[in-house]
This record gives structure tokens, sequence and C-alpha cells, in this order.
């Protein structure tokens, strides 16, 4: 990592007598070496560049198994965390996020927490484009944590909070209120019928009882009759 020491350990106790060197990028980055006790010695550099660096270790002139070293620099401060699965998401489906940098797979660290605190397991690959692709799945509604590491350092931005819903918990809800309504608006029109039913009734029962009362003598009844056959011809 840029600006961050890096330390090695070499033992030469079965080499025998002889002189230990160390190089960096040909000699472009300067090292120092610490005895750690009887033919231990601690290497350090600090790299000044997000680049590849190529360690030559040498004893008496000869390199040693496996050298030259690569190692891979990277500068936390320019990585960049991007992707739907940062935002709100949800349950039960997969959220993805990408890392851009130069670090490798095994340099991310990624850690998704719920909100019972429960660690959740991410899926790490490289996608079409050379970033690394980070997929998890939130089977919790509320706040979830990613921390998300390059290094050892946290990249800029992390921890994030992401916000994971279960929208099919809110349409039982609508579902619910809408049943509610029309059983409402189906109890108010009965109780509307029943009263209108009710006024009627009343209206038909105050129309008999104003009713002339019926005049049994023969003369009324033929005025009554009389004026039926008038309205008739009319």
């Amino acid at each position: 990592m840029v600006a961050k020491p890096v330390t090695f350990l070499v033992e030469t106790n079965n080499a025998g007598p002889g002189n230990l060197e160390v190089t960096v990028n040909n000699g472009q980055v300067p090292t120092s070496a610490q005895a750690q006790g009887n033919h231990v010695y601690a290497i350090s550099f600090t790299p000044k560049e997000a680049k590849p660096h190529v360690v030559e270790l040498k004893f008496n002139g000869e390199n040693v198994p496996g050298s030259p070293f690569s190692c891979e620099v990277v500068d936390v401060s320019r990585v960049t965390v991007a992707g739907t699965g940062l935002e709100k998401v949800p349950v039960d489906q997969p959220a993805t996020f990408t890392v851009d940098s130069q670090a490798s797979v095994d340099q991310l660290e990624v850690k998704v927490l719920s909100p019972l605190r429960v660690s959740l397991e991410p899926r790490v690959s490289t996608n079409d484009e050379g970033k690394l692709l980070v997929e998890y799945t939130p089977t919790e509604v509320g706040d979830h944590s990613v921390e998300v590491r390059v290094a050892g350092m946290l990249v800029p931005g992390s921890p994030f909070l992401v916000k994971a819903y279960d929208a099919t918990k809110s349409m039982r809800h609508k579902r619910a209120q809408a049943t509610w309504r029309s059983s409402c608006l189906s109890t108010a029109a009965t109780f509307l019928t029943t009263c209108s039913l009710k006024v009627t009734q009343d209206s038909a029962l105050i129309s008999s009882q104003r009713r002339p009362p019926c005049i049994h003598s023969p003369s009324s009844s033929m005025a009554y009759l009389y004026q039926g056959r008038l309205s008739s011809v009319v």
C-alpha cells in the first residue's frame, strides 16, 4: 500500500557466512535492515507509487529461492466502490457492487453485518471489466453495515450503510387496508339502505294516517266513484 511500510523477515541461519543484499525496483526504492536475533533480519521499504514492486533478495551475490518477488502496491485513497448494493436493496435477492482498484481478490476484505449484527457471507469475483465484484443477499429488513478494506485499510466511505426492505409486506398491508375500506363501505351502504327503507315505510305510514276517513254513507261512496270515473274520462 502506498505510504505504508512493508516489512518481511529473512533468516540466514543455515546459509553460512556471507552478505545479504536486498533491492526494490532495481534500487529505486530505499530499503532498511534491522537485526532481530541470530541471523534473522527485518527488511522494510515504503512504496511511493501504486504499481508492482519487485524485490530482489541475494545472498553472496546469488538469488535466494523464489527471488525476485513481486509485491502489488495499491493506493487506497484512489479506490472507488459503487453499485446498487450500497443503496436500498430488497431482501432475499442478491445485492452487488464493484470495487475499482489494482488490488487482487486476496487483498480485498468485505464484511457485511445485518441489523441483528449477524455476519453475511459475501462472494467476491472479477467481472468482465477487470473490477472486483462483490455479491451478498440480505435476509432481514433494516440497516446493514458493509465494510470494505483493501490490504487491511478501509476504503473511502467505508463502512457503508445499506437499507434493506421487503416490498411484499408493503403489498399485504395495502391489501389489508383495501379490504378494511371495502368492508366499511359495504357496512355504510347497508346502513343507508336500511335507513332508506325505514324512512320509506314511515312515510307510507304517515300518508295512510293522513288519508281521509272512509265514509260509509251511500252518497259519499257514490261521490268517490263519480270522481274516479271523471278522472278516467279526462
